[in-house]
């Protein structure tokens, strides 16, 4: 997994060996989507769609679809930040992209450290693995080592 970070701005790539229909149908079919992220998700996947996250029990926060391409592309906005997804064809697999803006600076490693984890349980979802996700990414045993990886690279 390639993760870059500047000015705010979170930059991930991860190759999977599944076609990009597959990832397609893990980024926007709710229960998947659900099961690889740290949130319960509903989406409405077309612009101006709604999109409902929210962390273990928490309260829902609401978002916006922003942008959506079948298959190759879905932004929304939630949390204050925009996130934008994209999928390519790659060595026979899927590169899925990730940009999204981080809207504390300050925890831009926090912020890598749980989408990290977040990008290894889509494989494992993929893979047909079971999935182990914490009720918050802190919660996550890897979540601190992660971080502490993150702050020392940045």
């Amino acid at each position: 997994m390639k993760v870059s970070a500047q000015d705010g701005r979170l930059h991930f790539e991860r190759q999977y060996a599944h076609e990009v229909a597959r990832v397609w149908r893990a980024l926007t079919d709710d229960a998947e989507l659900s099961t690889w992220t740290p949130w319960r998700v509903r989406a409405e996947t077309v612009p101006g769609g709604k999109v409902s996250l929210a962390f273990g029990k928490g309260k829902p926060v609401q978002g916006e679809v922003v942008a959506v391409e079948p298959g190759r592309r879905l932004t929304w906005r939630a949390f204050g930040v925009l996130m934008d997804w994209q999928l390519r064809d790659s060595d026979g697999g899927c590169l899925l992209i990730l940009e999204m803006t981080v809207k504390d600076p300050g925890h831009v490693s926090q912020s890598a450290a749980g989408f990290h984890i977040s990008l290894d349980n889509l494989e494992a979802l993929l893979d047909g693995r079971e999935v182990v996700k914490a009720s918050s990414p802190p919660e996550e045993p890897r979540f601190p080592e992660l971080v502490r990886h993150y702050s020392d690279v940045w």
